[in-house]
């Protein structure tokens, strides 16, 4: 009853501090391809959308589970954040129960698993994952592993049935993966568990059929993020900057779990840290290392939640570069889980150390003794810095009250975050958009989405400059850059060449209607009605509401018959 009682109370402390994000809307980061522009997700749970879901890699990332989920939520709210958000907010709270109960299951002590379930629940760096509706898939995926890691404590102390414990681990697995692949690292895991505090011979071969599960998936998701144009080139960033920011990053992480300061929606990669930076992570990173294998006897959990948080994050620590982040806040939603280990029960060590150096005589009666001094201490001051994390996080929730809100303060706590600028420049079609976009350009001259956005500023006044800051922004494998590129070609009645660019967007995205409808136009305005006629219901076959294949097949079945 009191485990009950305790897993209630976290949930409910969790749901609370996060309360405020059940009110907060969409932003124009990623939720637009996620969710309310997504004509797949947005017209709900169908199986053509299931088929799409569990063949897609838009988004450059293979999520089937995450497209269902929000698919399902499409169909039985609408494309309404609200329930999205109260949806994220009730798996965080979850997630946080189940990771008492883990805990507490797995090594037998009550209030060190519950002070490490209260860190993970109230922690701002959490917010991210839990107030951005595109990272559901943090908390999809989290959920999975527990159950999962769950599943394996079964598996170890379970006397019977022990194999549908086993393929239970191989489902919530394999669930995890398909919700979100930062999870890979679940095999590495389960053997610092057979360590501390499971206690037993680590199982190599029962350990195989995951080591194999989470290989397919790494290749799995470098198909899919290669396909979508973010892996940062080796000439760009070089293996040994890829390293140097790892271990800043490790360093940068620890310092944000200690003192949640500064914290933005993005964290502009300097693509090269100053010597001194690297030297000073790395000896951090030692010196910490050391301390845990020196104390690997006495107290197991150090070694084993420091490991859990270093190798859980080698997924996203940099060594693959995807994206033009330094670091991001919502990867450290499951490795977080080792720091907080290892700050529980070292505050719990240090509690029994204390009442078990007691020299005797004893207090007198109704004296009450130093150990319990110590622990009610101890109990105070774990309140007050889970007080502090919960108000740090209640503050942060408002940054995401919208796109704007939330990328001035990006710009405020950051120095040259040119996807600050361009998301600032996206929200306006004035000159300060093109401030943004220019000084975006400024910081990061490789930086296309600027490039882009500046044409499609200039795309109406003046198709030229635009054309010209297309050809900048083209890589060859982004479908709307070719769109628009032949929008600006065919302004300039650049007739063959704006053809070529549709065709072209329309072979990298076979989904998209937009190039259709636009090469329709074209062939109107070259008199070819037939073949004007055919792209047009093209467009519509992919998007039945297109307003420019709409107009189009509409004047075609108005002009009078020669």
């Amino acid at each position: 009853m009191r485990d009950l009682l305790i897993c209630l109370a976290l949930a409910v402390i969790t749901a609370a501090v996060y309360s405020p994000a059940a009110r907060l809307g969409f932003v124009n980061y990623d939720d637009e391809g996620y969710v309310y522009g997504n004509s797949h997700v947005a017209a709900g749970v169908t199986w053509p959308n299931i088929k799409w879901a569990l063949r897609t890699r838009d988004m450059a990332n293979y999520h089937p589970l995450t497209w269902l989920s929000y698919e399902l939520d499409v169909s039985l709210f609408g494309v309404a954040p609200r329930p999205m958000h109260v949806e994220n907010l009730l798996l965080h709270a979850v997630n946080t129960a189940l990771l008492f109960l883990l805990l507490r299951w797995a090594t037998g002590d009550v209030w060190p698993a519950a002070l490490a379930a209260a860190i993970f629940g109230v922690h701002p760096l959490h917010v991210e994952s839990v107030a951005w509706i595109s990272e559901r898939k943090d908390l999809l995926s989290a959920f999975f592993f527990l159950l999962a890691s769950g599943a394996y404590i079964q598996y170890v102390r379970g006397r019977r049935r022990k194999w549908i414990a086993y393929l239970s681990i191989i489902l919530f697995f394999a669930l995890g993966l398909a919700a979100k692949p930062m999870i890979v690292t679940f095999p590495l895991v389960l053997m610092l568990l057979d360590c501390w505090p499971l206690r037993r011979e680590i199982g190599i071969l029962e350990k195989i059929p995951l080591l194999i599960m989470s290989a397919v998936w790494c290749w799995v998701t470098i198909w899919a993020q290669s396909g979508g144009g973010v892996m940062a080139d080796r000439k760009n960033l070089p293996v040994v900057e890829r390293l140097g920011n790892a271990a800043v990053s490790y360093a940068r992480y620890l310092g944000k779990m200690v003192w949640p300061t500064r914290l933005s929606v993005f964290y502009p990669h300097p693509l090269s840290w100053p010597i001194v930076d690297v030297a000073g992570s790395v000896m951090l990173i030692g010196v910490i290392t050391g301390v845990c294998i020196w104390n690997v006897r006495r107290r197991p959990f150090l070694i084993v939640g420091w490991l859990m948080f270093l190798g859980m994050l080698v997924p996203a620590i940099g060594l693959v570069q995807v994206g033009r982040q330094s670091i991001a806040d919502r990867y450290m939603y499951l490795p977080m889980i080792g720091l907080a280990v290892m700050a529980a029960w070292a505050v719990d060590g240090l509690s029994m150390a204390t009442v078990e150096n007691q020299p005797p005589p004893y207090p007198s009666p109704g004296v009450p003794e130093e150990g319990t001094r110590v622990r009610a201490g101890e109990i105070a001051m774990g309140v007050i810095v889970l007080t502090a994390f919960a108000f740090t996080t209640v503050h942060q929730l408002q940054y995401w009250h919208d796109t704007r809100s939330l990328f001035d303060h990006a710009l405020a706590v950051t120095d040259n975050n040119a996807v600050a600028h361009v998301q600032l420049g996206l929200l306006t079609h004035d000159a300060d958009a093109r401030r943004h976009y220019e000084e975006a350009i400024r910081i990061d001259p490789t930086f296309y989405a600027a490039e882009f956005n500046l044409g499609n500023l200039l795309l109406d006044d003046n198709p030229e400059a635009a054309l010209q800051h297309y050809y900048l922004a083209n890589d060859g494998n982004d479908a709307r850059v070719f769109n628009n590129q032949g929008i600006a070609q065919a302004k300039l009645a650049r007739w063959p060449e704006a053809e070529d660019s549709f065709r072209e967007a329309m072979n990298l995205d076979p989904d998209y209607a937009d190039p259709h409808s636009n090469m329709g136009s074209v062939f109107m305005q070259l008199g070819n009605k037939d073949a004007a006629r055919e792209q047009f219901e093209a467009a519509l076959r992919i998007d039945p509401d297109s307003a420019v294949a709409q107009r189009g097949l509409g004047r075609l079945n108005s002009a009078p018959s020669q």
